[in-house]
């Protein structure tokens, strides 16, 4: 598959946009257990116009991680081009790799977003959703791709004849999750419109599937029932992110791959921990949640470094506990002797008790700032209480 001239292979698996989720450290680790692309979290195109530090921060990206995009959202037609201008340039103006591909998100369906037009809000108004499009293909070099959903509810599902029109708007790649906005995360989603629009003989364009792929068996499924030339993983690389290892070699070989024991696990948390390479740690936020994104969650029998995510933003107020979960999870003991890290390494400090203290199987206390990362396997909370700014819901997959 390519998406202009960025080759991606046969049946490539890529790793989604994740606010809150898919940083630096984080798209590294996915890369290496064989993610075929990553993407940056969602960038604000406002911020970007606004020369926002956040919002251009986003933006640094390395050459370990690449090919990578960057994703950019908003409603109005110049800030969206400007910000795609300021993607195209992103090396340039943030340093780093900068983008091999500029992702327009029509698909956030987080209140904040779509309430204010941006993000699926989009799906209301197809009109501007592919003039703003067009606008963006004709401003940049890069190759653009689209990322949505069906539609807005289940009355207006109209993504078979909106992505022709994104199509002939110019876009190189188109990726599809299988709601509407008003699910949000709700429910399965569903493949059969996936398939349709893959199908339908006037798209040449490479289509991508994303949603509920949690296992190598059903990527398998999407590929070989519904045709899709790619399939994103978004919620599922949470505290796994050896998923894609697991589904390229299932892909490849045809033959399942084992779990990777505590000590591999450890050892990629370890990984995200210390930024997993120069670029993160320059960046400041490879610590960020590392431990329960990169694996010492869920899976290793209970909560693991893991336990529910909370943020810096919440502060002083009641934030999340990052409890165990399914048992004794793994002992502390068998993750750092010491197991007295700071904040910096267990997360994100938010200053004081804000977010809560981790604890561990073995019930010795990791720092005093935010928890350790995203969860125990779909069991994490959301980035925030209120779940905002596309950080999905705690369960599920």
């Amino acid at each position: 598959m390519k998406i202009g001239g960025v080759d991606l292979g046969g049946r490539p698996v890529l790793l989604a946009p994740m606010e809150d989720v898919t940083d630096a450290s984080f798209r590294i680790l996915c890369r290496e257990a064989g993610a075929a692309m990553v993407y940056t979290e969602f960038i604000s195109s406002d911020g970007l116009i606004r020369d926002a530090r956040k919002a251009i921060a986003k933006m640094v990206t390395s050459d370990e991680e690449a090919p990578v995009a960057i994703q950019i959202y908003g409603s109005i037609p110049e800030a969206m081009v400007d910000a795609a201008r300021m993607a195209d340039r992103a090396a340039e103006i943030a340093g780093g790799h900068g983008a091999d591909i500029v992702d327009i998100n029509f698909g956030c369906p987080v209140s904040k977003i779509a309430g204010r037009g941006a993000g699926s809000g989009m799906m209301k108004e197809p009109d501007k959703m592919v003039a703003i499009t067009k606008a963006v293909v004709e401003a940049v070099g890069k190759p653009v791709t689209v990322k949505t959903r069906l539609g807005w509810d289940d009355n207006s599902k109209i993504i078979v004849e909106l992505a022709e029109r994104l199509q002939d708007a110019g876009i190189a790649a188109l990726t599809i999750h299988g709601r509407t906005r008003c699910q949000m995360y709700k429910g399965e989603a569903d493949w059969t419109l996936i398939g349709k629009v893959k199908n339908n003989p006037r798209m040449h364009i490479p289509i991508i599937g994303n949603g509920d792929i949690n296992s190598a068996e059903k990527a398998r499924e999407a590929f070989d029932r519904y045709g899709v030339d790619g399939i994103m993983v978004g919620r599922a690389s949470f505290g796994r992110p050896w998923i894609f290892s697991e589904i390229r070699t299932l892909l490849d070989t045809g033959t399942p791959m084992p779990a990777p024991g505590v000590r591999e696990r450890v050892a990629l948390a370890k990984v995200g921990l210390d930024g997993g390479s120069g670029h993160a740690k320059r960046e400041g936020r490879g610590h960020r949640g590392a431990a329960g994104r990169a694996g010492l969650a869920g899976d290793c029998g209970g909560a693991g470094l893991g336990g529910d995510h909370g943020d810096a933003r919440e502060r002083g107020r009641r934030g999340h506990r990052a409890v165990s979960d399914g048992g004794k999870g793994v002992d502390a003991r068998d993750v750092n002797r010491n197991a007295r890290t700071d904040a910096h390494a267990a997360g994100r400090g938010a200053g004081g008790r804000g977010v809560g203290a981790c604890r561990l199987g073995g019930g010795v206390r990791v720092g005093n700032g935010l928890g350790a990362g995203l969860g125990g396997g779909g069991h994490g909370e959301r980035a925030r209480a209120e779940g905002d700014l596309c950080a999905l819901p705690h369960r599920g997959l």
